[in-house]
């Protein structure tokens, strides 16, 4: 019989079927993955050979949609049909049937679907009897992509809505507005074809039974659950975790707290987590309890009882997929995926309720305008710093999701680093997918291996993967090492940095070329080992061979029997250093090689190691003087504290310093009284400690060691004698030694001030205030030289003559008093925050409004717009905190209130940060003069506001001591209960004042009694309050 078909379809299309075939044969390179040249013998029943001219991996689809994947394929030379194996189609899992209707023999390929036989192909034969297929790649089966040039809107916002089916696409159209779409185009899909959904889903049909389901109150339950390990890893991350409001299906990605927060009149009651190690922290029970959430635990490997949580991690692992997909990404990008499909979930309908769980949590309906294809082209503004007058003014990235309706997520294609974007400021090409990592290896290579390529990308992200790598480094190392507190089989330690999303996801290694390997690569992220070998293990799960988590080329633990070998003695002036210049400190290498010799030498001189050699990390510090100019270069070797245990490697870690309250208090009794005030600073103060314990280090890398030891060095450890900097109990074991040598002198201390030591002569006294090893010497000129001398017998110590520079204040003497203020360190902030040019303001702060609704400094509201990483909302506070703490008391009540909103700053908020920046701009000079001709009385002043915050019905508290007229401490913080009345936030602020009292009287009254002065122990100490009913 002759065929039909066969006229019809092209030749190369036509693959025939044979059962006698031992391989596939494909005459078209398009259908091979890739494809290997090699020449083979093979015989055919005609008796041809030498016909084989490479073989592959391949991939067809017969004519109604089967896919056959081919994993040994040949590609012949000569062949003029296709021709398929019945072996291959049946190692794909189908079945293959002989069928004879009417007299005409059909080739059935079956599948077997929930215990029925299903027929997939029909396929006829030629007269000859052999069966044919007509047959197409992977690519040109994508029935969604069939009209490229124009594509029609439904499919559009299939892709952009994460691939939903066609009932669910209506739900989410009628539930949602900003889009183009009417239900009646919606209806005329009801059948259709995709190829990222075919390849992204499979779904197991559920039972036919039917549970009526229970109806929480809105975030009555929460329940929650943790999918992984996943590989390949996203970055760092191998695992996400979900977040689900039984009552709506609200997911979130987020802290409970967080959940918690959002809505206040809605308390959690109820948490359902399974039975894994990582939700059986004590802490974490201890703390729903205290809050009064109850913490529900499903039987082990009874996953129906948690089953929401498992159903909406499978859900949306059905709508990651697909996205994944669509597009040219990596699988690694499958973070990015997840975080994008959760966002898409927020407006589906739920099965339970017609509308979606963001209109039932929200109480609006979600605007989709915003929506883009995930993985699609967008064209993102290049910086204003980075970008020129002639050249180009956007540049290339890819979608990977949204942040807010305003703020898209995008990766550079070339590192895979993620940024954000302003959407209004962004061209979207849907219709193209740029591959990770350049669509050439020219274009690849001229990227990876210049690093001016790079200079495009946002500094703030720079730093905060370098931040972040170093989190993981140290994560890494404390994970190798026992830990004395916790329990393997019930503690899970984390890899995942403190970062929701991935920062930076690993470009696919076959688009680097193999010939660049020695040329020095650009510093990339990477997975956190290759393969989890610890999976998760349940409660009441039979296992209890849990091992380690282990990563190749790594040493975890390395143990040495020291007592086996006897120690050879070997002298610290055979040790030496290995120096390499490279980066930042290429042109000072003499200054740093001169520091590392002057270390070297310390240690030495100390005798800081035992018998056997050793080799340390050098970390290298700037010192600065007054005027904020470097010094000196300083190196120092650093032990690895972190991985000390508590118990076993030390004991104790604490090492009172001065504070600065203390200090001011003291240079105001130095101008009172006309005494001096010199500096003295101890020359490695923390190698003069001994050790209480029993302390051995590995030979870090670094150092060189005599011949002899060199072909074993790998193997040796040190036995530390003295303290060194980076061990936990340094810091105290310096201030012991200290303290003891001066309290044999006839010094004295006291608990409430331990580092202010006192000693008292015929007529006058000396004081020392210690912070670390820097020492305040305060007194006259003779009893200072006294005890210089006696310091110098026992220390190497450094005269630094009068102070002038010390816990970063710079100190003026002059003929009427001690000026203390920070202008070097304002200067410093306000050209880090480019504030430096701005006008200046006479008042920190701007008039606030008395209606809540108006004030600027009000909470963030639903509408307004957080402020993204790029803006260092944070860091400014900080800034702003320690300059308000020692010299600015006038700015601590804006610095108090601009910090209440650290977690959600807006705009608003940062005006008001840049406003203090202004007002520092015309007071750079400002500060505290402690006067010598005031008196010395200790005097206090309390205040409160009323309803400061109205918006969480909170009063604020404000007190400030004066010594001599000056103030020495201050405090402005809100309160943290709610008063009743203006009566009653005063009566709390003028408590605060009264502790502040107790122990300043505490501390002057030690100090002048110890030092022979008119104590204050019967004179009272007067606090000035301006409410009436709180005084009476």
């Amino acid at each position: 019989m002759d065929s039909p078909q066969q006229s019809k379809s092209n030749s190369h299309d036509i693959c025939l079927i044979d059962c006698g075939s031992t391989h596939t044969i494909l005459q078209d390179r398009k259908y091979f993955v890739t494809l290997t040249m090699k020449n083979a013998n093979v015989n055919t029943i005609s008796g041809c050979s030498n016909i084989i001219k490479g073989f592959a991996k391949a991939n067809i689809v017969l004519q109604r949609g089967t896919k056959i994947v081919i994993e040994n394929a040949l590609f012949p030379s000569k062949s003029q049909r296709n021709l398929l194996s019945f072996k291959d189609i049946r190692r794909n899992g189908y079945h293959v049937e002989t069928i004879d209707i009417d007299n005409i023999e059909y080739l059935y390929i079956t599948s077997i679907v929930e215990g029925d036989k299903c027929v997939l192909e029909k396929l006829p034969s030629f007269s000859s009897g052999l069966y044919y297929s007509n047959i197409s790649s992977f690519e040109t089966y994508t029935v969604i992509n069939k009209e490229s040039t124009s594509p029609k809107p439904f499919y559009i916002w299939h892709d952009r809505l994460g691939h939903p089916g066609s009932n669910m696409m209506r739900k989410i159209i009628e539930n949602s507005f900003e889009h183009s779409l009417k239900t009646k185009e919606i209806l005329q899909f009801k059948e259709f074809s995709c190829a990222a959904c075919s390849q992204g889903k499979l779904i197991t049909r559920p039972s036919p039974v039917k549970i009526v389901t229970e109806s929480p109150l809105f975030l009555e339950r929460i329940q929650g659950d943790i999918c992984g390990p996943i590989h390949p890893p996203c970055g760092p991350f191998r695992y996400f975790m979900i977040l689900i409001d039984a009552s709506n299906g609200h997911i979130l990605l987020a802290q409970i707290i967080k959940l918690r927060a959002h809505f206040p009149d809605n308390a959690i009651k109820t948490i359902r987590l399974d039975n894994a190690g990582e939700f059986r922290s004590q802490s974490f029970i201890n703390y729903c309890m205290a809050i009064g959430i109850t913490v529900e635990e499903p039987v082990a490997h009874v996953h129906t009882q948690n089953g929401l949580a498992e159903s909406f991690i499978k859900r949306l692992q059905l709508i990651a997929r697909p996205l994944l997909m669509r597009t040219k990404l990596p699988v690694s990008a499958w973070g990015h995926a997840i975080l994008h499909a959760t966002a898409l979930v927020r407006i589906r309908p739920i099965s339970c309720n017609k509308f979606s769980p963001f209109l039932l949590a929200l109480g609006q309906e979600p605007n989709i305008s915003h929506f883009k294809i995930f993985g699609c082209a967008v064209y993102v503004p290049i910086a204003p710093p980075q970008r020129s007058k002639m050249g180009p003014q956007r540049r290339l990235g890819i979608y990977v999701g949204f942040n807010s309706a305003s703020i898209i997520k995008y990766l550079e294609p070339m590192t895979g680093d993620l940024f954000t974007a302003r959407f209004a400021d962004c061209h979207f090409d849907e219709a193209m997918f740029p591959t990770l990592g350049g669509e050439s290896k020219k274009l690849v290579n001229d990227i990876v291996w210049n690093n001016s390529s790079l200079t495009h990308l946002d500094p703030p992200t720079k730093q905060r993967e370098l931040e972040i790598q170093k989190i993981i480094h140290l994560q890494n190392i404390a994970n190798q090492l026992p830990d004395a507190f916790t329990d393997p089989k019930r503690v899970t330690k984390s890899y995942i940095p403190a970062a929701n999303a991935p920062i930076r996801i690993e470009v696919p290694k076959e688009h680097i070329s193999a010939n660049d390997s020695s040329k020095p690569q650009l510093k990339r992220g990477r997975p956190i080992g290759s393969k989890d070998k610890n999976p998760r293990k349940r409660k009441g799960a039979y296992d209890q061979n849990m091992e380690a988590n282990k990563e190749p080329e790594k040493v975890i633990v390395e143990e040495i029997p020291l007592e086996d070998k006897e120690p050879k003695k070997v002298e610290n002036d055979e040790i030496s250093m290995s120096f390499t210049t490279s980066g930042k400190i290429w042109d000072r290498k003499n200054k740093w090689k001169e520091a590392i010799e002057v270390e070297l030498n310390s240690l030495s001189k100390r005798e800081v190691f035992g018998p056997i050699a050793s080799r340390v990390q050098v970390v290298f510090v700037r010192k600065r003087n007054e005027n904020n100019e470097v010094v000196r270069y300083k190196a120092r070797l650093v032990a690895q504290g972190f991985s000390q245990r508590p118990g076993i490697d030390y004991m104790e870690t604490y090492s009172p310093v001065v504070d600065s309250i203390t200090l001011r208090y003291l240079m105001s009794l130095a101008v009172h009284q006309s005494l001096d005030m010199h500096l003295m600073n101890v020359v490695t103060a923390y190698l003069y400690g001994s050790l209480d314990n029993e302390i051995y280090m590995k030979i870090p890398e670094g150092l060189k060691v005599p011949e002899e030891y060199r072909h074993s060095q790998d193997m040796c450890s040190i036995r530390l004698q003295k303290s060194l900097y980076g061990l936990k109990q340094s810091g105290r074991m310096w201030y012991n030694r200290l303290s003891q040598y001066l309290l044999k002198d006839g010094y004295k201390n006291d608990r409430i001030c331990p580092c202010v030591f006192i000693k008292r002569f015929v007529s006058k006294f000396i004081i020392i205030a210690v912070y670390v090893d820097d020492l305040n010497i305060i007194g006259s000129l003779k009893e200072i030289m006294e005890t210089s001398n006696y310091l110098k017998k026992e220390f190497e110590m450094k005269d630094l003559g009068k102070t002038k520079f010390c816990l970063g204040l710079q100190i003026e003497h002059l003929k009427n008093g001690i000026f203390i203020h920070q202008s070097a360190y304002t200067e410093k902030i306000l050209k880090k925050f480019y504030m430096d040019k701005a006008h200046p303001l006479s008042t920190p702060m701007v008039v606030r409004s008395l209606d809540p609704k108006k004030d600027p400094f009000r909470p963030h509201e639903n509408e307004e717009e957080l402020l993204g990483p790029e803006v260092p909302y944070l860091s400014a506070i900080g800034a702003l905190m320690y300059l308000a703490k020692n010299t600015r008391p006038d700015i601590s009540f804006s610095v108090s209130l601009l910090a209440r909103f650290s977690s959600s700053p807006t705009r608003r908020h940062w005006n008001g940060v840049k406003h203090v920046f202004r007002y520092l701009q015309g007071s750079v000079d400002k500060g505290l003069f402690y006067a010598n001709n005031s008196g010395h009385q200790l005097i206090g002043y309390a205040d409160a506001r009323y309803l400061s915050d109205p918006h969480k019905c909170r009063s604020h508290t404000g007190y400030l001591f004066t010594s001599g007229g000056t103030a020495i401490s201050w405090r402005s913080t809100k309160q943290t209960i709610a008063a009743t009345s203006s009566n009653h936030s005063e009566i709390i602020a003028i408590h605060e004042a009264s502790r502040e009292c107790v122990w300043l009287r505490s501390i002057t009254q030690h100090i002048q009694e110890t030092c022979g002065l008119p104590s204050l122990k019967k004179t009272p100490t007067v606090v000035y309050e301006d409410n009436t009913a709180c005084i009476e």
